[in-house]
């Protein structure tokens, strides 16, 4: 999960296109960058933006890893988008 694709997929989404992120099973990557968009996107922490995720896919499973790196890159909910 490099910065460039959190970049190209913010890109995109304010081109207003559709973005697909699919992975074999979508249990631990397509998660946690869905996690990451939302975070990096909305505000939401690592951990609020998985469990958002988590709700809408039921059959996520934790990666460590990924977990780690959301709690490290985005540890609050902060406010997004106030001038």
């Amino acid at each position: 999960m490099g910065l460039g694709n959190r970049s190209c997929q913010g890109e995109w989404r304010d081109e207003d296109k559709t973005v697909l992120v699919h992975c074999v099973q979508a249990e631990r990557r397509t998660p946690a960058i869905a996690a990451a968009y939302l975070a990096e996107r909305t505000g939401l922490s690592g951990n609020e933006a998985f469990n958002a995720v988590t709700r809408t896919l039921p059959g996520t499973r934790v990666n460590r890893a990924f977990m780690e790196a959301l709690m490290r890159l985005w540890p609050h909910h902060r406010e997004v988008g106030v001038s």
